[in-house]
C-alpha cells in the first residue's frame, strides 16, 4: 500500500496523515481488489456486499470475507478540504470499505481493509 500526503500533529499531539492519494497494490499474484459495504462483522471476518457484481470469477451480491490474523485496518476520512489517513479503526455494519486479497478454496481472504469515511456535505 502506498499513500502521498502530508504529515500532521494538531495542538493534542495526535499525529495523522493528510493524504491525496492511496494506492493498494494490486500486483501480487491471484490478488482481486474488492469494494462494497458490510453487512455484517463476525469473529475472524465479515460480509460485504460487493460493489462487482462478479467476484473470484463467481456471481454474488454477497461475499464472505476472511480476514487473516494480521489484518491491517485503515480509516480514510474524506471532508470537502481534505483526506485524513489514519491506522485503525473498527468494521461496523454499513461501513463503506475496499481491499486487497486473493481468492482462496476457502472463500476471499485478506490481510487489509480500508474503511472509507466520506464526510463531505
Amino acid at each position: 500500500m502506498q499513500v502521498d500526503g502530508t504529515p500532521y500533529k494538531n495542538l493534542d499531539s495526535v499525529s495523522s496523515l493528510k493524504a491525496a492519494l492511496v494506492i493498494i497494490d494490486k500486483s501480487v499474484l491471484g490478488a482481486e481488489q474488492v469494494t462494497g459495504i458490510i453487512l455484517s462483522v463476525e469473529a475472524g471476518g465479515l460480509t460485504l456486499a460487493p460493489d462487482a457484481d462478479v467476484v473470484c470469477n463467481i456471481a454474488t451480491d454477497q461475499l464472505i470475507v476472511a480476514l487473516t490474523d494480521d489484518a491491517e485496518i485503515l480509516t480514510v476520512a474524506i471532508t470537502n478540504n481534505s483526506a485524513l489517513v489514519a491506522p485503525g479503526g473498527v468494521l461496523e455494519a454499513g461501513q463503506t470499505v475496499g481491499m486487497n486479497g486473493t481468492c482462496e478454496v476457502t472463500g476471499y481472504q485478506t490481510d487489509n481493509v480500508v474503511i472509507v469515511d466520506d464526510q463531505r456535505v
